[in-house]
């Protein structure tokens, strides 16, 4: 209301002071010509016309000046206090219009009421976005804001004109500064900004020149340019022309715009709805408003009277609300997936897209009006809009929807995968099952079309049916079986200060989200995994675990980790008073905790256990221990920690890379450090005395990679932290670290022994890990000879596996689908046919000539290799069969049909039963005292984890000893052999190929 409630009162208050004032002007008007007079009283009339424009657009040139600073301010300090500041900037703009009786008065009011829009809008709507973090929900609140704000810009001129006839000018503004004031202080009772600084201490956003030149968010400024610009040109333009054309009343010229709030507010629930149902279509309906706002742009000079106006007008603010209501979401969209989700400055860009409009309009419009006519500034307006359109095709392609794949591909490809895994009898049967599901008409055809449909709903259709197959539905105990660990390497710590000294930047900055910046080949990748590291938390359940994810990313008053030493836990406050602690200052936390330990008279029960125990088991023994407040209490404090920090102590065994691996995926059991963790949350860091060091995942919030990317940026700057603990700066006096407090009744007592019975027997003994560093070539040799190092490594390990076992098997090989909307991981199904032709050929002893067998097995070599890249990418562009397959299998059961044959037959079954479970971990330092590693998925498989470096390959293989069909020395043994073998095969055919063109020559 603020912006519009000045077009009926300025330009007439104005004109009452021009009349006011003395006129020496005129008097000596008197001694000229006629025609001098009236030349005169044109060139007063434009100026005076000039002196308006410049007046209405000096509020969108401040705010258009200001804008990119506060953008950058917001990100930093939050969104509360800006937007107070902003009510605060416009409640005094307001008195000064209200009192104000000169054009300077007026212009400084104005232009103050440009800095408080750029403070307080921005804030505001970036305040939304921040606190609505789903799609819909934004883009209901979105809309509803919109609403109001068109309500204001509507009623304002009607509102200021009546009270200002009837009351006159101050009127009008004194109730709006009346309602600044109720605003304000509506924002401090409801935000409560100095109590509850939500954003304080958070990372900073991308800075605003770089949301400018990202190609996305630079086309959505453009659009939400573009569209305004009618609205902004006929403002200042249509009363003129209405009274010239039409000789429309004052009345008709002052409620010509109001019969638009209906239809403004029909855009936005229009747009809300649809984007509730297709939220990937959000560039279309910004599209079609463009379309529709160009063409009633276009129709406005064919109007003859005012009712036929309205539809025009109207049709230009429906256009305007479907773009607003698509696109501004869309913006904060783009800088989750493409950025940091901090919207300040992302919101900048869209305040500056409409203050370049609207900076124009009043300046411009009445000039081109006037050289070319009102006819021609229409039509240059609607087919500007209609043209830049197309331009938001873009936005298709942002972070595209992962897709359903073909039916028939799915099916095809699985029968293919799955053909020389199973029996010929078992696999006849299999295929016929396939084929009558894959019928037209048939079942399968029913269920893809309920998948497409789901598609078109969901951000990504096949993302909760994946997590609770693969996690939360998966009742096995976490550590080894699900959680995987990364090995850092051996620390030679001297005292405390060097065990404490790598855990300081945890105090400093938790997580700088502006490493979440990944490309691959060029394409953006979604970064929603990021967002999870630190802020989420699985809780067991009967029959299916919860990922319960905070939904802000702010941090709150109180901000903690979790401590673990001596199997007791520590809170430690990371936020005191909305700051956070300095690292010298956690520095000294830590030693407290420590000293705590050796001072303890009273020693809790070791709980830590119970998270090791199968999950059906930990949820029933946990909805015991909540029962008690104090239980209920710490394990609050626990999942709403950022992390938890395991202070072992030395575990007494030899430090090599196989005991490093097992310290960090079960602690050495109870007797060692098994009981010192807490299995269940995503992030562990753990600290050994003995200078064992290394991170534990939970793994259902994110992939492997997402902590690898984590880990680099912690190890990239721990020397920094180190040296900065050496100059000790001024540390403050904290309240000391809490110990957390445990009622355990003798049943829990009694199922705490059972778990460190489990622990030492499930675990402690039965894991067998064997960590390789191959040092014979590495990735350069393998790309020599023109090979994906990748897939050779892969026909590699499933020739090792059939040297020792005579067969392949169903292998799960990870492979990343982020370069869609929320993706996570599918399968690449590297056991192909052709790795098992190219294992048989390897293993055949008869060959009558050497080098035609060569030749031979390098041929079954290389087309092993094409089809182990052609799933990979298969897999990455999301038309892999495992998800498909999951996907549809969930839908059956969704609709209560009965099982399908295909998904009860045997053959899916085996297809299911991952015995190698396998993945690079690229993006490791190249160190090789640092490693990943993680357990099997089945009893009697193996967990292979493989990094290939320039010049080296490191391995882990984990198998259970327990189990009479796998031994990871064996098969550790036969990789090595078979590299070499592959090896040896490319040198004997590049010098059978030499020789034969040798031989040609001559």
């Amino acid at each position: 209301m603020l912006y519009m409630v000045i077009v009926p009162i300025i330009p007439d208050y104005l004109a009452t002071l021009e009349r006011q004032q003395p006129s020496s002007a005129a008097a000596a008007s008197l001694y000229s010509n006629s025609s001098d007079s009236r030349a005169e009283g044109a060139v007063a009339a434009d100026n005076f016309d000039l002196q308006i424009g410049v007046l209405f657009a000096s509020k969108a040139i401040l705010q258009l000046v200001v804008s990119p600073f506060t953008g950058t301010f917001i990100d930093r300090v939050g969104y509360d206090t800006p937007l107070l500041i902003g009510l605060l900037v416009m409640f005094l703009s307001t008195c000064t219009f209200a009192f104000a009786e000169s054009y300077t008065c007026l212009f400084l009011a104005r232009s103050l009421q440009g800095l408080g829009s750029a403070f307080a809008d921005t804030s505001g709507i970036a305040m939304i976005a921040d606190k609505y973090t789903e799609e819909s929900d934004r883009s209901r609140a979105l809309g509803i804001a919109l609403a109001f704000i068109s309500f204001g810009s509507l009623v304002a001129p009607p509102f200021g004109g009546i009270l200002y006839d009837f009351a006159g000018k101050r009127i009008p503004f004194i109730v709006l500064s009346c309602v600044c004031v109720a605003d304000f202080l509506l924002c401090l009772t409801v935000l409560k900004p100095f109590t509850n600084k939500t954003r304080a201490n958070m990372p900073v956003g991308a800075p605003i020149y770089r949301l400018i030149i990202d190609p996305y968010i630079a086309v959505v400024a453009g659009a939400l340019t573009t569209c305004n610009i009618p609205l902004a040109f006929l403002e200042p333009t249509i009363a003129h022309w209405m009274e010239t054309n039409m000789n429309a009343s004052k009345w008709e010229m002052g409620l010509a715009w109001l019969p638009a709030f209906l239809p403004h507010v029909l855009g936005v629930y229009v747009t809300v709805k649809l984007a509730a149902h297709f939220p990937n279509l959000q560039w279309f309906y910004g599209a079609l408003g463009m379309v529709i706002i160009g063409a009633s742009s276009c129709t406005v000079p064919a109007c003859k009277n005012f009712v036929q106006l309205i539809a025009p007008l109207c049709g230009i603010c429906f256009g305007i609300a479907l773009v607003d209501t698509a696109l501004l979401p869309t913006l904060a969209f783009l800088v989750d997936v493409r950025h940091v989700s901090v919207y300040g400055s992302v919101y900048a860009v869209a305040d500056i897209s409409y203050c370049v409009a609207y900076a124009l309009g009043p300046i411009v419009a009445g000039q081109i009006v006037h050289d070319l006519g009102f006819v021609q500034l229409n039509l240059g307006m609607g087919l500007a809009n209609v043209l830049y359109a197309p331009a938001l095709l873009i936005l298709r392609n942002v972070l595209p929807k992962l897709p359903v794949p073909p039916l028939k591909q799915t099916l095809d490809m699985y029968l293919r995968c799955m053909e020389h895994l199973v029996t010929e009898d078992q696999f006849g049967k299999s295929r016929a099952i396939v084929m009558k599901f894959g019928e037209p008409g048939g079942i399968g055809e029913f269920l893809q079309e309920k998948l497409l449909a789901r598609r078109d709903k969901k951000i990504n259709w096949v993302n909760d049916y994946w997590l609770d197959d693969m996690y939360l539905k998966n009742r096995l105990a976490l550590p080894v079986n699900s959680n995987p660990a990364i090995v850092l390497p051996k620390q030679d710590f001297q005292d405390n200060s060097d065990v404490l000294s790598p855990i300081m930047m945890f105090s400093r900055r938790t997580l700088p989200l502006e490493f979440a910046q990944g490309q691959l080949a060029g394409t953006p990748l979604c970064m929603e995994q990021h967002y999870k590291l630190f802020s989420s938390y699985r809780v067991p359940g009967a029959e299916k675990d919860t990922l319960v994810v905070r939904e802000s990313s702010a941090l709150s008053e109180s901000e903690h980790i979790i401590v673990i030493c001596k199997n007791q836990f520590y809170v430690l406050d990371v936020v005191i008073n909305f700051k956070r602690i300095h690292q010298n200052e956690a520095f000294t936390q830590l030693e407290k905790i420590l000293k705590m330990t050796q001072d303890e008279l009273e020693w809790y029960p070791f709980i830590g256990l119970l998270t090791t125990e199968g999950r059906t088991e930990w949820a029933e023994v946990r909805n015991r221990l909540i029962k008690d407040p104090t239980n209920r209490d710490s394990i609050c404090l626990i999942e709403r920690s950022l992390c938890v920090v395991c202070l072992d102590d030395p575990s007494d065994v030899e430090m090599t890379d196989t005991n490093r691996a097992l310290q960090m995926l079960h602690g050495g059991g109870f007797c060692k450090n098994g009981a010192n963790r807490w299995y269940d949350k995503p992030i562990q860091f753990i600290v050994g005395m003995d200078g064992a060091c290394g991170v534990v995942c939970e793994h259902s919030p994110f992939e492997g990679i997402v902590l690898v990317q984590c880990i680099q940026y912690l190890l990239s700057n721990m020397k920094e932290a180190s040296s900065a603990l050496a100059k000790t700066s001024n540390v403050q006096e904290l309240p000391g670290p809490k110990r957390l407090h445990w009622n355990c009744s003798p049943d829990i007592q009694g199922l705490l022994s059972s778990s460190a019975d489990k622990l030492q027997r499930q675990f402690t003994i039965s894991t067998h890990f064997i960590f390789v560093f191959f040092e014979a070539y590495g990735k350069e040799f393998i790309k020599k000879q023109k090979m994906s190092p990748d897939a050779y490594i892969q026909v590699a390990i499933q020739l090792a596996f059939y040297r020792c076992n005579e067969k392949l098997v169903s292998t799960y090989e990870s492979a990343s689908v982020r370069r869609f909307c929320e993706g996570r991981v599918d399968n690449i199904r590297s056991a192909t046919r052709e790795a098992l032709a190219f294992a048989k050929s390897m293993t055949d002893t008869k060959s009558s000539i050497p080098v035609s067998h060569f030749l031979f097995q390098l041929c079954h070599c290389r087309l092993s290799l094409i089809t182990t890249y052609f799933n990979s990418s298969q897999a990455i562009t999301g038309m892999a069969i495992d998800n498909h397959l999951l996907g549809l299998r969930k839908m059956a059961q969704k609709l209560k049909m009965q099982t399908p044959d295909i998904f009860a037959d045997e053959t899916y079954h085996i297809s299911n039963k991952f015995i190698l479970t396998t993945s690079q971990a690229r993006c490791v330092p190249t160190t090789a005292e640092m490693f990943c590693c993680y357990g099997p998925v089945v009893p009697n498989g193996y967990g292979v984890c493989y990094n290939p470096q320039s010049d080296c390959i490191i391995f882990s293989v984990s198998s259970f000893q327990d189990s009479k069909e796998t031994c990871s020395s064996k098969l550790v043994e036969a990789l090595e052999t078979c590299l070499l073998e592959i090896r040896n095969l490319c040198y004997e055919c590049s010098t059978a190929a030499k020789t034969a063109d040798w031989m040609t020559e001559l």
